[in-house]
C-alpha cells in the first residue's frame, strides 16, 4: 500500500483495516510501497501495523 496516496494515505487506511472487529483484519498482510527511504517513513509503517517495507521501485523477487 502507498503511503502517500491522496485522500486517504496507507498509513490511514492500514489503521483502520487492522482496527476492524474481524479475525482476519490483524492477520492480512499490508506492505508499504513508497518512493521514499527515509528511515522515518518505516517506523511509521510499522507503528501503524503495516507488514513490511518495499521502497520504490522493486521488482517481483523483493516482492
Amino acid at each position: 500500500m502507498d503511503i502517500n496516496m491522496p485522500r486517504k494515505d496507507g498509513l490511514t487506511a492500514t489503521r483502520e483495516i487492522r482496527a476492524l472487529n474481524r479475525p482476519d483484519a490483524v492477520a492480512v498482510p499490508i506492505l508499504a510501497m513508497t518512493a521514499s527511504t527515509f528511515q522515518e517513513d518505516r517506523h511509521r509503517a510499522a507503528a501503524c501495523g503495516m507488514s513490511g517495507f518495499l521502497p520504490k521501485p522493486f521488482d517481483v523477487v523483493q516482492l
